[in-house]
Order: structure tokens, then sequence, then C-alpha cells
């Protein structure tokens, strides 16, 4: 992100999340069940470092050569962690409460109808990857263009809109 290159974890994080879902459904249809979903989370894992390591190998190769100088800056480290321990609660807390349905509806309906659930749920989930990245990805450049470029800005933002919404419907 620092180095304004938001699109290769998007695309990996993209990339991750539909092998993870196709690969599932097809090893639960194959009926290798849980040891099944294990092992499609593994290689997707695997998958994800290989396609990181490979677009990060120049940072790699650059931070091996300047690692000699960088001092961690323990005091900057504390104040970070203060200032950002709101923000972590705050996600913590969405995180957890943001499947509260599940437990609510294993209570009433019981396990099968929350594995049904889940399972339909996971495509979802697996699309909503894609908005969120590509804004991620989109705001260094929209930033730097709000300051230098507003017609330009203006046609990304709209050329943006366009795609998200193809993407929503």
């Amino acid at each position: 992100y620092a180095f304004e290159r938001a699109e290769v974890p998007a695309a990996v994080a993209t990339a991750a999340t539909i092998c993870k879902a196709v690969f599932g459904l097809l090893a639960l249809l194959g009926g290798f069940g849980i040891i099944g979903l294990a092992a499609v989370s593994i290689i997707t894992n695997v998958l994800t470092l290989a396609l990181l390591v490979w677009n990060g190998r120049a940072m790699l190769r650059e931070g091996r050569a300047s690692s000699a100088s960088r001092r961690l800056d323990r005091p900057l480290i504390r104040r970070m962690a203060g200032e950002s321990w709101f923000l972590m609660l705050n996600h913590f807390l969405a995180t957890i409460f943001f499947q509260i349905d599940v437990v609510i509806l294993e209570a009433v309906q019981g396990a099968r109808v929350v594995g049904q659930y889940s399972v339909a749920y996971k495509w979802v989930s697996a699309l909503n990857i894609i908005p969120s990245f590509f804004t991620q990805a989109l705001l260094p450049m929209m930033s730097r263009q709000a300051h230098e470029d507003r017609a330009g800005l203006r046609r990304n933002y709209i050329l943006a809109i366009k795609l998200l919404v193809t993407v929503a419907l």
C-alpha cells in the first residue's frame, strides 16, 4: 500500500477467496468432508503465499539490502498502539457481531439449517471482497488526483461507480 501497489494484495485476496469458495464446494460435492476443506485451506494459503512472494520479490530484495540501517522506534510503536486501540476494538466487535445471526439461527433451527445458510452466505461473502479491495486500490490514486487533477478524479470516480454497480447487479 505504501508503494501504491494495492492492486497486488487486492488481486491476491480476490483470487484466494474465489479459490477457497470454488475448491471448497468441489471438495464437499466430492465427498471429502472436513478433511477436504482443510486441504483446500492449506492449498489456498500456500498459493496466496506464493503469489505474494512472487509479486513482492523486488521489495524483499531491497529490504534485505537496507535492513541493517533500520531501528525500531519504540516510542512511536507505543504511541501508534495507543492511538489505534479503539479502532482495533471496533473492528473486533464488528467481527464478532457480524455473524451473530448464525448463533441465533442454530439455536432456533439447528445445525443443518446453519450449514445451508453458511454455504449460501460464502458466495455473497466471496463477492463482497471485490468492492472492499477495489476501493482500497483506488484510494491513493484518487487522493492524488483530488489535489492535482480534478477532471481525472471525476472520470475515475464515475468509472469506479459504474464498475461497482455492475458487480452489485
